[in-house]
């Protein structure tokens, strides 16, 4: 794919179906134990806790005692710390670092699907082949990864690159454009009031036509109205499909 992370520009300026088990007759009665089904190998948002409930606690709480404590040492009086920060720590922080530990802030992130395309992957190999042979630099040489994000169509557009002679103009190898850009500065001039650069817009636009559905769709799980989590979903969805 030949992408290059030139939306980063416009956002630091701005701060499987599965059956189930049928008895053949000749079982004791006993009932088989259902099937799970496997979660589809797609693009999804896995946030990253950043803060939560118990080590907010313990934090709080240690906090607490040592103000205390030092209140006491200053004043030579004797104060029952652990009683006067009893709010603070809850108990020690029992009922909050026990069982599932709440969340209190998160960061967004994305998971990649886990598998390649291997018919991509080749077909890849071959255009990124072809323009080294060239000395051309239309694609970016990480075929494993994208064989991850892109659609099956776009094999054909890397035949199409594989087949073009040095030198001749490959801009008809390209997938269908999307409007996907145009969404982004749509979002971001709604949430964060910002004007967008055409040329971030068009590039958006071209090179999502290279993604699977899942990816684009983890992308608007991004649009938000806060300024700041639309431009730190984004930042965090673009840094997993376009590394740099």
């Amino acid at each position: 794919m030949h992408i290059r992370a030139v939306w980063f520009a416009l956002i630091a300026s701005f701060v499987a179906a599965c059956g189930s088990s049928a008895g053949d007759g000749a079982s004791s009665g006993a009932e088989d134990p259902p099937v799970v089904p496997e979660a589809p190998d797609v693009m999804r948002r896995s946030d990253v806790c950043i803060k939560d409930a118990c080590t907010a606690c313990e934090i709080a709480c240690d906090e607490c005692l040592s103000t205390c404590f030092e209140a006491m040492v200053g004043s030579g009086e004797v104060i029952d710390c652990h009683s006067s920060c009893s709010y603070s720590c809850s108990g020690d922080c029992t009922s909050s670092c026990s069982g599932e530990v709440a969340c209190l802030e998160s960061l967004p992130g994305f998971a990649l699907p886990q598998h390649a395309d291997k018919e991509i992957e080749a077909a890849c190999d071959r255009a990124v082949a072809r323009d080294q042979s060239c000395g051309e630099t239309n694609l970016a040489n990480d075929c494993a990864h994208y064989a991850r994000i892109e659609r099956p169509e776009v094999v054909a557009s890397y035949d199409c690159f594989s087949e073009t002679p040095c030198g001749e103009p490959t801009d008809a190898c390209h997938p269908a454009a999307t409007l996907l850009g145009d969404e982004l500065c749509d979002v971001l001039t709604s949430a964060c009031a910002v004007e967008c650069d055409p040329e971030h817009v068009v590039a958006l636009n071209t090179n999502a036509g290279w993604l699977r559905d899942d990816v684009i769709e983890a992308l608007r799980t991004c649009w938000s109205d806060s300024c700041t989590f639309v431009t730190d979903c984004v930042d965090a969805w673009w840094a997993q499909v376009f590394p740099s």
